[in-house]
């Protein structure tokens, strides 16, 4: 599917733009975890929904199915999220009007897992905003048994790295493409606030980047990457400053990949181990897209397993750094989310 039909399809099963952000966020957190463990994740559009798979098994889905009343139609939506771990169907206290948690039985990840479900029609008599905002809540707190399942299902019986997912073949890349345009990743917890700027200011400044460009006064963002200085991938404008009047590059404006501006940099604040952890990986002289070798994306992850239980890692060299370590400029960035809306954090008044 395209682009355009993903977007015509959503905007059919779920109109109202924070339900959109709501199950398309869920999508993008397995992304981005099964992105840290290999390169044996899929995403599937169904005709009723979507599908995250990694490995040989499904990791996410969602789906939904029009509904009728005698007065107006809606949408019956299902939520699934696999979770790995003993016994946590009763580590949480579930609602079952509307949740449920269930063993499975896949046998590629070997140790016991389940399928927590959530389930709502758009019909129902409760506000639908609250149900979500306490679905969420019951999400955050299954975060590590979601990353356990993902983990398992990136390895082999023997933990080898797993480098291509059985449903390669159905991934569908335009919606991962609609899914971070609808949520503006970033911008999914915090109403769009970064270094005490409003969305609106952001984007303020983003249109007249645009307009400069469509002039020819402003070129667009070049490589390298200036986080992990990978030279051959796409980069696009991150900026530090939305002040007036509007500074372009230097310190207000650097240009990242894809995977460092979203996957890392604006994800710092819900995961700051991740963000340390990262920058320990482009201080061995490493890119972003080299997590996608299975076999350096495998001691990654032994380097993040090591450094959560205390333990002693080194990370092989991969080419010369030649930055000074802690004073690089994403160095000095700061992971305390209160920075968002205050308005202290702004780099100009």
């Amino acid at each position: 599917m395209t682009l355009t039909e993903i977007q015509i399809y959503f905007r059919h099963v779920l109109p109202a733009k924070d339900d959109q952000i709501f199950f398309l966020s869920q999508l993008l957190e397995s992304v981005s975890i099964a992105r840290e463990y290999s390169g044996a994740w899929s995403t599937t559009m169904l005709k009723n929904g979507f599908r995250l798979n990694v490995g040989q098994v499904e990791a996410l889905s969602c789906t939904f199915q029009k509904v009728e009343s005698a007065r107006k139609s809606g949408c019956q939506i299902e939520l699934r999220i696999l979770l790995a771990g003993d016994d946590c169907d009763l580590a949480f206290n579930l609602n079952p009007e509307f949740e449920s948690i269930v063993a499975m039985n896949y046998a590629s990840i070997g140790q016991a897992h389940w399928c927590y479900s959530f389930m709502l029609g758009t019909l129902h008599s409760m506000n639908l905003e609250d149900i979500l905002d306490d679905v969420g809540e019951q999400i955050k707190r299954l975060a590590g048994l979601r990353r356990r399942y993902i983990d398992r299902a990136s390895h082999t019986s023997i933990g080898k790295v797993r480098n291509k997912s059985n449903f390669a073949a159905t991934h569908c890349p335009a919606l991962i493409e609609y899914a971070e345009l609808i949520c503006k990743v970033e911008n999914e917890s915090t109403g769009g606030w970064y270094n005490g700027y409003s969305w609106k200011e952001r984007e303020a400044k983003l249109k007249e980047a645009h307009r400069l460009q469509e002039m020819g006064v402003l070129q667009p963002a070049s490589g390298p990457c200036q986080l992990c200085g990978d030279p051959n991938v796409e980069v696009k404008s991150h900026d530090e400053d939305y002040s007036l009047p509007y500074l372009w590059g230097g310190t207000a404006e650097y240009a990242l990949c894809l995977h460092c501006h979203i996957h890392k940099l604006h994800r710092r604040f819900t995961n700051p181990q991740l963000w340390l952890d990262f920058l320990a990986h482009v201080r061995r002289g490493g890119y972003a897209s080299d997590l996608k070798d299975k076999e350096i994306s495998k001691e990654f992850s032994q380097y993040r397993k090591a450094v959560a239980s205390g333990s002693a890692f080194t990370l092989v060299s991969l080419r010369p750094y030649t930055q000074e370590i802690g004073q690089e400029w994403f160095s000095k960035l700061s992971t305390d989310p209160s920075s968002l809306r205050d308005t202290n954090a702004r780099p100009r008044p």
